[in-house]
């Protein structure tokens, strides 16, 4: 938030008097005895030294693949592998090829109109393709990206989308559009030229933005915008000013008019002391939910899905069952195309309506910059 907008809000707040609704509940905080909060190790990791390059085994070497899963796994712990001769880019190059997988659980994107898409379960691949002489282990940098999904929502599925950059289609692997000129494409040519490890590095960060960024510029094979079953709109598609219009109706209406106690506690962090919200307080949800028109279903099992429209789960349930063969192994388990349950529209029993996750998020972030901002600039010791 820069100061621009921090003054616009800070004025909007004195204008709605909110400001002394939450004042009363940070001096009641205040008086409670302080959490500690145990910070969990961080999973970043410290560029590699040119010495250290050094050491790394180049494309030669047997043990090559390893230092490049050693690697990998340091920056996404926990989420991604290594598989061989996937049938999808053996036939693409009719040669032997290994291929690194990076798994995204779930990922927000975003786009210069401040749109935003949740993209689920997605897999990136990068390939390493075996030369032509039999009598190396040299394998050469494949220098494209391709992507696939596990699961989507129905709306995806009818579209065919998997995400704004990789060429539509439902199951199985796309290729990813880069651009010309990009940091992205840099890399991955001067990868497929000249494999280092630094740059490698470089690449494997540069994909946490790359998959969370829409760009409108470079032409997107699908975009998000258009995600919609029939002539339904998809209505996960959160602009600014859906978290702006959430944010105003929340401050006015929940805290300045109803002076809802939001639940908020004091911590010790390493930096110092923090105010926080409870942003899975269900209580806190259900407020919020009555501030914006953005909402989700979310199921017994923390997944947030959609009203389904003229699809039902039964009919979901048989487009799944016809996945019978898996995409490919992560970490040892089949992985199968599947679509996520949906909300019968015509259900009694359609559960429970919360705010939109990027709604959450935002607005929250919103709230505990002003509410520590204040106490940050009292004396309250």
């Amino acid at each position: 938030m820069d100061n621009d907008e921090f003054e616009a809000m800070l004025a909007q707040f004195e204008e709605l008097e909110t400001i002394g609704a939450m004042v009363e509940q940070v001096e009641e905080v205040l008086e409670q005895p302080i959490a500690v909060q145990i910070d969990q190790p961080s999973t970043t990791i410290e560029p590699i030294t040119t010495e250290e390059i050094l050491k790394e085994p180049t494309i030669e070497d047997p043990s090559f693949f390893d230092a490049v899963l050693k690697l990998t796994e340091e920056i996404y712990p926990n989420h991604c592998d290594l598989i061989t001769d996937h049938r999808h880019f053996v036939d693409h190059y009719g040669r032997p090829v290994k291929t690194l997988l990076i798994k995204f659980d779930s990922t927000v994107l975003y786009n210069t109109l401040g749109q935003s898409h949740i993209v689920d379960d997605l897999y990136i691949a990068i390939n390493f393709i075996k030369t032509e002489n039999k009598d190396t282990a040299k394998y050469k940098f494949g220098g494209t990206l391709y992507g696939c999904r596990e699961s989507v929502t129905y709306a995806e599925y009818h579209c065919r989308y998997r995400h704004s950059h990789i060429r539509t289609g439902t199951q199985g692997f796309g290729d990813l559009c880069v651009g010309s000129g990009t940091e992205m494409s840099d890399l991955l040519a001067g990868l497929a030229v000249d494999f280092n490890f630094m740059d490698f590095e470089g690449l494997l960060y540069q994909l946490m933005d790359y998959v969370a960024w829409e760009s409108l510029e470079g032409v997107p094979f699908f975009k998000m915008n258009n995600i919609k079953i029939g002539q339904q709109f998809n209505s996960t598609t959160i602009n600014n000013s859906d978290v702006e219009n959430a944010m105003v109706a929340f401050t006015r209406t929940i805290l300045n008019d109803k002076k809802y106690n939001i639940p908020i506690k004091l911590i010790n962090t390493k930096d110092g002391d923090k105010l926080i919200i409870n942003k899975k307080d269900e209580g806190y949800l259900q407020q919020l939910a009555k501030c914006t028109t953005k909402l989700n279903y979310r199921l017994p099992n923390g997944i947030y899905t959609e009203i389904g429209g003229n699809i039902s789960n039964s009919e979901i349930d048989a487009i799944n069952k016809e996945v019978t063969t898996p995409m490919f192994k992560f970490k040892n388990k089949d992985v199968f195309y599947k679509i996520k349950p949906v909300v019968d529209k015509d259900s009694t029993d359609i559960g429970i309506k919360y705010p939109n996750p990027r709604i959450v998020e935002e607005v929250t972030e919103k709230l505990e910059f002003l509410i520590n901002d204040y106490y940050n600039n009292i004396d309250h010791l």
